[in-house]
């Protein structure tokens, strides 16, 4: 087949060649170049914003915290950094619904390109176009842009498993200082958001003891009264009751002695337990980025402190 007979046999597979990569060339200049940048917090786990059914705080549960705990406080909140409340703090702190448009003819086609996407989608699924706000476009960009999940194991036999009390929040930006605001307003927007959770439940808290602190002092009143009431039927002398109080302290002091040894014996385990998966773990990590240039390829070996051992110390 000589390439005359080709290319009249095949001209149609070569025209929608060229004009694909024609295409693919032109739309890749109208694709706007998106920024990400991450940040790490700690959760604490015992705090007495996560309280018991008998509005306990977890500080006094023995044993350590288990990993389906870490879990469900990461995924509580991840989903608290991607909602819409925390999308507007963003905003109105980094004034994204005020930012300049991009100015220039690529740009301009693609605001183009865009509102006739936009607009012939609404007339089809709503029957009008109408304008989008800059406030409310700007914070369904932050809540699309923002991610936020529990940081995996680095190293060792739970490599890649997500059982961590530390948070990875990542969120986008046109530009590279645009995305590192947005990724503090977001953390800091989660730490507010926590701050006032631990305030109000702090206040439930402090509620329900005054609460429990005020039938105690009834019952005891009540049974103060019933106490004097049979001394004074059965003629009880006043050293016999004094004499039965300083057992009862006496006993009383004594359980408060042997729970105290108790609770000593169990935090000591905790600390060995620490220790011994502190030593366990390296207190440097080594990550190794390979860049591909054409036909070159560069290694960078990048040494940095290892989040794990950090938070066991």
């Amino acid at each position: 087949m000589t390439l005359s007979h080709f290319t009249r046999s095949y001209w149609r597979v070569l025209t929608v060649a060229v004009l694909g990569a024609v295409l693919a060339f032109a739309g890749s200049f109208l694709k706007e170049t998106t920024y990400t940048s991450d940040t790490r917090l700690l959760i604490r786990g015992r705090d007495a914003s996560f309280l018991t059914s008998k509005a306990q705080d977890l500080a006094g549960q023995p044993g350590v915290v288990d990993a389906s705990l870490s879990q469900s406080l990461a995924a509580t909140y991840a989903a608290i950094a991607t909602s819409r409340s925390v999308a507007e703090d963003v905003v109105g702190v980094t004034a994204l619904d005020q930012r300049p448009e991009s100015t220039g003819p690529v740009a301009a086609v693609a605001r183009g390109l865009a509102w006739v996407y936009r607009c012939s989608r609404a007339v089809l699924t709503s029957g009008f176009c109408a304008e989008v706000d800059p406030h409310a476009k700007a914070v369904t960009y932050v809540q699309e842009g923002t991610r936020a999940a529990s940081l995996g194991v680095n190293a060792g036999a739970a490599a890649g498993t997500s059982g961590s009390y530390v948070l990875e929040i990542t969120s986008s930006g046109r530009t590279a200082e645009e995305a590192r605001a947005v990724t503090d307003a977001v953390a800091d927007a989660l730490v507010r958001t926590s701050n006032a959770r631990f305030k109000g439940d702090s206040a439930t808290y402090i509620g329900n003891l005054e609460e429990q602190l005020r039938a105690a002092e009834a019952d005891v009143a009540t049974r103060g009264a019933a106490l004097a009431a049979y001394q004074t039927e059965h003629g009880v002398a006043a050293a016999d009751g004094k004499q039965a109080l300083s057992a009862s302290t006496y006993e009383s002091i004594r359980q408060e002695y042997l729970r105290a040894k108790a609770d000593q014996s169990d935090t000591k385990a905790q600390l060995a337990s620490i220790s011994a998966s502190l030593n366990a773990v390296p207190a440097s990590q080594r990550s190794t980025q390979r860049i591909v240039t054409g036909r070159s390829t560069t290694s960078l070996d990048t040494d940095s402190a290892n989040s794990v051992h950090n938070d066991l110390l």
